[in-house]
């Protein structure tokens, strides 16, 4: 399953297999207060971790 995945040091190629087959990815959440412009928007997506990429308006 595609998706970001979490692997701790120290794992063997089968603990990667299993974590990898259980298709728990990592959870990002991110909150947007109702009546922000777009302008807010764009910063705080860009000021959040773990996401990137280009964003098209």
């Amino acid at each position: 399953m595609a998706g970001e995945y979490r692997f701790p040091g120290g794992l063997s190629p089968r603990d990667v297999m299993k974590i990898l087959k259980s298709g728990r990815t990592v959870v990002r959440r991110l909150t947007l207060a109702e009546g922000l412009t777009v302008s807010q928007v764009l910063k705080k997506l860009a000021t959040s971790d773990g996401l990137f990429g280009d964003i098209q308006v």
